[in-house]
């Protein structure tokens, strides 16, 4: 049982570089490698349907669902691996978590989660979505695949195959306990391929059941740009403390400001549902 999860773990993290072109040569800051270049990486990059975008709540049109956005998971505790990709830290569970409901197309499982922030000088930068142009500090996307395919890296490259989910977090004096585990194995994944095994209460990251939502069809906001992504971001943010931020920001070393600029809608419609 070990040997079978060891190899779907060694999958997964296979799996990650695909996704986010991490073999490529690509950056957030360097004015050679950075956002403005990466339509030479992947032409999808300067696509009609780019993400992240900028959210007008006044404009967002208003659905409901049959179902309400619903997250599972096997356990409130699960294992995960703390990977160093090139780029920023993915967070890989061990076991299945799904998402599902929500005028979502079919069932997802999450491949990796991860966060994007700015470079500690200014609270209102880190987030790569805005919400009528305001910015927050931090932002975390939940990678999710849909188990319609026959895998991740199939899903990857299909139509309507991912949906992210994107949690804002906002910089106050409480500490979040539930991001400790990741917190504090930071420093010990400051190269590229580094690894560490850690413990995870899922149900203080990431809750069972998300009320309001803002919903629209974009794509990945790293290199290969891919332009199958559905979005969820949430409505309500989530916390972490000074101390916290701070240890995300000093230990990424090789890049700042790992978050992209705002892209333009062209046309898109985004939805809000209040269930």
């Amino acid at each position: 049982m070990k040997k079978l999860m060891h190899l779907r773990f060694l999958l997964l993290v296979a799996l990650c570089p695909v996704l986010h072109a991490d073999n490529w040569n690509w950056c957030y800051t360097n004015k050679k490698c950075g956002p403005r270049t990466w339509a030479r990486i992947s032409r999808a990059c300067s696509g009609l349907r780019q993400s992240p975008i900028n959210i007008q709540t006044s404009r967002a049109i208003e659905k409901s669902s049959r179902r309400p956005l619903r997250i599972e998971r096997p356990f409130h505790r699960i294992r995960a691996t703390l990977v160093n990709n090139g780029h920023n830290y993915h967070v890989v569970p061990h076991y299945p978590v799904l998402m599902y409901g929500g005028g979502l197309p079919g069932i997802f499982r999450l491949l990796q989660f991860h966060f994007h922030f700015g470079d500690g000088s200014r609270l209102d930068r880190g987030s790569e979505h805005t919400i009528n142009h305001r910015a927050y500090p931090v932002e975390m996307h939940l990678v999710f695949w849909n188990i319609k395919y026959r895998s991740s890296e199939v899903a990857v490259k299909s139509p309507e195959g991912l949906s992210v989910l994107a949690v804002f977090f906002k910089v106050t004096s409480r500490s979040n306990p539930a991001l400790d585990p990741i917190v504090k194995l930071l420093p010990h994944v400051g190269y590229k391929g580094q690894t560490r095994t850690l413990s995870l209460n899922l149900d203080k990251i990431i809750p069972w059941e998300i009320e309001t939502f803002y919903r629209y069809k974009g794509s990945l906001t790293t290199p290969p740009c891919t332009e199958n992504v559905i979005w969820t971001v949430v409505k309500k943010p989530m916390h972490m403390c000074i101390s916290q931020y701070k240890t995300f920001v000093n230990t990424l070393t090789w890049d700042s400001n790992i978050y992209r600029p705002v892209q333009p809608l062209n046309g898109r419609k985004v939805a809000v549902y209040d269930d």
